[in-house]
């Protein structure tokens, strides 16, 4: 790994799930760490939802090793938010994850 192509700070969320005064649930996404990473747009695909079709992206999210990284986060870079489909600790090795993600649009 090259660490002079990290140069795209991104920020690592997590949801976080809260009880209220009445017992439910709620919940909200919260920032738990910025790395520098490497943003890598591999290609695309479209899809049918309802009658409508979405484009969607993905993208190879590449940075150092970080054990608590998994696909329950997200990763947001700019005003870009990205869904996490899996992430791959690279020969096992301990010294730098690929992250597989799906561009968000709109935040959903």
């Amino acid at each position: 790994m090259n660490i002079g192509e990290l140069k795209h700070k991104i920020k690592v969320w997590a949801f976080v799930e809260e009880r209220d005064e009445y017992g439910g649930i709620s919940g909200g996404w919260q920032l738990i760490s910025e790395r520098w990473a490497k943003i890598e747009q591999i290609g695309g695909s479209e899809t049918t939802d309802n009658n409508q079709v979405k484009a969607k992206l993905q993208t190879n999210i590449i940075l150092r090793y970080y054990k608590d990284l998994t696909e329950k986060n997200r990763i947001s870079y700019k005003e870009k938010i990205y869904e996490i489909n899996s992430v791959k600790d690279v020969d096992s090795g301990h010294y730098m994850m690929i992250a597989n993600c799906s561009e968000l649009k709109d935040g959903i």
